[in-house]
């Protein structure tokens, strides 16, 4: 099996109403979109209804050592399908 880590290409964030201590906080990720060698995260963190903040995290696989962008192996890839469903 090959060496493979994922690194942060990319990060956008919308800080949209504040949390304050003791709130009762949902964080959520999802896969928004597979690519041949990344993969777009979707980021919410909410209280109850009320979303505070909403990001984007463009992930690319890349080998271990050599940190050069390689394709995501088939069975890393069928599971972020999977989940975008």
């Amino acid at each position: 099996a090959r060496h493979v880590i994922f690194v942060v290409r990319s990060l956008k964030v919308d800080y949209l109403k504040p949390a304050r201590l003791d709130d009762l906080l949902q964080v959520t990720v999802a896969v928004a979109e597979t690519g041949r060698s990344r993969v777009d995260l979707e980021q919410r963190i909410a209280r109850g209804n009320e979303l505070l903040l909403r990001a984007r995290v463009e992930a690319v696989c890349v080998h271990g050592e050599t940190f050069r962008p390689i394709s995501i192996p088939p069975d890393m890839r069928e599971k972020f399908v999977a989940e975008h469903r």
